[in-house]
């Protein structure tokens, strides 16, 4: 079961809106990165994007990530998937 941390950045005026809600594309830097996968078994290759960050779970590597896949899969469109920080490296 994951766990779902808090967010360990601040609220500043940059990151709230005018409601005092955070923006989602403020919450993290790495979210909307383009990634690849270089560990995780049999999705090892595939480039993706970073969806979420899942801080505070009980990995070696701490935060996991959540990816959606940008290959094209007919049989589960837009595949997200959840894999540890040390499994990715950032692709340009």
């Amino acid at each position: 079961m994951l766990k779902i941390g808090v967010t360990p950045y601040p609220p500043t005026p940059h990151t709230l809106g005018s409601t005092g809600r955070f923006f989602k594309v403020n919450q993290d830097p790495w979210v909307n990165v383009h990634v690849m996968v270089v560990k995780s078994g049999p999705h090892k290759g595939y480039r993706a994007v970073i969806k979420n960050v899942l801080p505070g779970q009980a990995t070696f590597s701490k935060p996991r990530l959540e990816i959606q896949f940008l290959h094209l899969d007919p049989s589960s469109p837009f595949k997200t998937v959840i894999v540890d920080y040390d499994d990715v490296i950032e692709s340009r």
